[in-house]
């Protein structure tokens, strides 16, 4: 989720989100109430998890609660005096996903948990090929919470190193973190290969190892365990606008259409609104919220992907400007300008009489333009002139005669006149 802390050195935002990439809980992938079983695939995210430096593993209680809470247990352990910085496990995240871009930080976390004795110094490892590593350096090493008093003399430093005397309770060290930002985490972020390992280390200074709880080299042994539990890798993300594209315009009649536009990203910030803006283009060629003569229809839901409102209203054949637009707490974003123009009435000239006798003629007239839209209906309106000077559908004593056809020249005979009459007519088109 979304939350707020004061600007790490080298990061550029002051509102950031936490971006899971991958996490492991190592519970059973169908809960079976037995913390001796579980899984190493990961819980959420794309990695891998494996052994390293012919360590072995099994599950035990992990460092939660419940009755399906298991932890990942690794054992055998390197000789005495042999193989320091080499065993322990290992996990490999990809990096580069969609929130590389604006990830400002890389952090790792995991809770840990040693027995008597084993080591007690351990190392956090970096790679970002995959197959070289090195002792992690240039970030922040946190300890959240330390479960139990019986932990002693614990530490985790920011070159990696992390030491701790569980006594003989052997409670898990929960909350530790690695924070890798600016040029320590660049090697790391948008990488397929990046990959982290803990492992077993000789006492500073020394070629030995000391066990966890009597600090003795006497006491350490091969068959000590080490268990892990809730381990994530994990992106700080800046909250950045949303982006939004495609505007659209579709179903434009003469005085409503149908607007739109595509959200393809939140910017990492819950959406607030999305809609359309629009203005005649004589008034305003490049809308905005509150811009002169501009209005706004929001959509119903505020969510990435495609949306559409209704917009009514519209002026007969005028054109318009308009832009898609989502607003986040970060702001607001439009798409481009894009422009449509209302359909217009038909147009129609040049009324014709012709074959003019005492009872019958020959009317008609063009259709000049369809205005946008399909002709549904052309024709000829006439009256007596005594009755109707200026004819209409639906006038008194007007007849509607209506011809097959959409633009161009039309006739029709009109029968059944008065003899010696004036007659006024016209044509139209719908």
């Amino acid at each position: 989720g979304n939350y707020s802390l004061t600007q790490p050195t080298g990061l550029a935002a002051d509102i950031f989100r936490r971006v899971t990439l991958a996490s492991w809980n190592f519970d059973s992938t169908t809960p079976d109430a037995n913390t001796g079983t579980g899984t190493t695939a990961p819980a959420t995210g794309t990695g891998t998890f494996s052994l390293v430096g012919g360590t072995t593993s099994s599950y035990a209680a992990g460092s939660g609660t419940g009755t399906d809470n298991s932890g990942l247990g690794s054992t055998t352990y390197p000789a005495q005096g042999a193989g320091s910085g080499t065993a322990g496990v290992r996990f490999s995240v990809p990096t580069n996903t969609a929130d590389a871009a604006a990830a400002t930080a890389l952090v790792i976390n995991l809770d840990f948990r040693q027995s008597s004795t084993t080591s007690r110094f351990w190392q956090l490892q970096l790679s970002s090929d995959g197959t070289n590593f090195a002792n992690a350096s240039g970030g922040t090493a946190a300890i959240a919470t330390q479960v139990a008093t019986t932990n002693s003399g614990t530490s985790f430093g920011n070159d990696g190193l992390y030491q701790n005397n569980p006594s003989g309770t052997q409670n898990f060290v929960n909350g530790l973190s690695y924070t890798l930002t600016g040029a320590a985490a660049v090697p790391y972020i948008n990488n397929a290969n990046f990959a982290w390992r803990w492992v077993s280390v000789f006492q500073p200074s020394t070629s030995q190892y000391i066990s966890a709880n009597a600090g003795t080299t006497s006491a350490y042994s091969t068959a000590g365990t080490a268990r892990f539990d809730n381990v994530s890798v994990q992106f700080l993300a800046g909250v950045a606008a949303p982006a939004v594209n495609a505007a659209s315009a579709a179903s434009i009649s003469d005085t409503t259409a149908t607007l739109g536009g595509t959200v393809v990203s939140d910017g990492g910030s819950t959406l607030t609104e999305t809609g359309v803006v629009y203005a005649p283009t004589a008034t305003n060629a490049n809308p905005s919220i509150g811009g002169s003569g501009v209005l706004k229809v929001a959509a119903g839901t505020a969510a990435t992907g495609a949306f559409t409102v209704p917009v009514t209203g519209l002026t007969t054949g005028t054109g318009y400007s308009f832009k898609a637009y989502a607003t986040n707490a970060q702001g607001t974003t439009y798409t481009a300008v894009s422009t449509f123009t209302t359909a217009a009435v038909p147009t129609v000239s040049s009324p014709t009489a012709t074959a003019v006798a005492s009872t019958s003629a020959t009317l008609g007239g063009t259709v000049d333009s369809d205005g946008g839209l399909a002709i549904t209906e052309r024709g000829i309106v006439y009256s007596l002139t005594a009755d109707s000077a200026t004819p209409t559908i639906g006038g008194t004593g007007v007849t509607k005669i209506t011809v097959s056809g959409t633009t161009g020249v039309f006739t029709t005979t009109v029968s059944g006149l008065t003899g010696s009459s004036g007659y006024s007519f016209r044509a139209y088109a719908t």
